[in-house]
């Protein structure tokens, strides 16, 4: 193997560094100048490199088809409008408010008729306090 040999193979590990970006060493940028082969070598990288890192963006931040673009875009509603939004909460709150009502008017019935029946009550000692000219009990007439 000659000397020369032996350099190119130096200089082509060093092309790495220098095809990710950072600047050729003064040795290699004059290598690269006198060596048809390491600068075709070095340019073949450079694109290899360059379309790599196109591949890489592509992957990264991959666009839907547009056949499934326009599909998920059919699919999507509209956001309701505020007017809309407003009119619904305005109609739970009238839904509420009316059962609330109803409930308190039932509870108010119930209370007036529990009182009407325990204002009917008479107290059975009440009966025993009458005088004796009075019956007790009154006596239907069977004919």
């Amino acid at each position: 193997m000659s000397s020369g040999m032996a350099a190119c193979t130096e200089y082509r590990e060093r092309l790495l560094d220098h095809v990710m970006g950072a600047p050729p060493a003064a040795e290699l940028a004059a290598h690269l100048k006198s060596c048809p082969a390491c600068a075709s070598e070095s340019k073949r990288r450079q694109v290899l490199g360059t379309e790599l890192d196109a591949e890489l963006r592509r992957l990264a931040n991959p666009d839907a088809p547009a056949y499934l673009a326009a599909r998920i875009a059919s699919h999507q509603r509209p956001a309701p409008a505020w007017g809309a939004r407003v009119a619904i909460a305005a109609t739970l709150l009238a839904v509420i408010a009316v059962g609330a009502w109803l409930v308190n008017a039932r509870r108010e019935s119930q209370t007036a008729e529990a009182a009407a029946a325990i204002s009917g009550w008479r107290s059975p000692t009440a009966s025993l306090l009458l005088p004796p000219s009075q019956p007790i009990y009154k006596e239907s007439s069977h004919e």
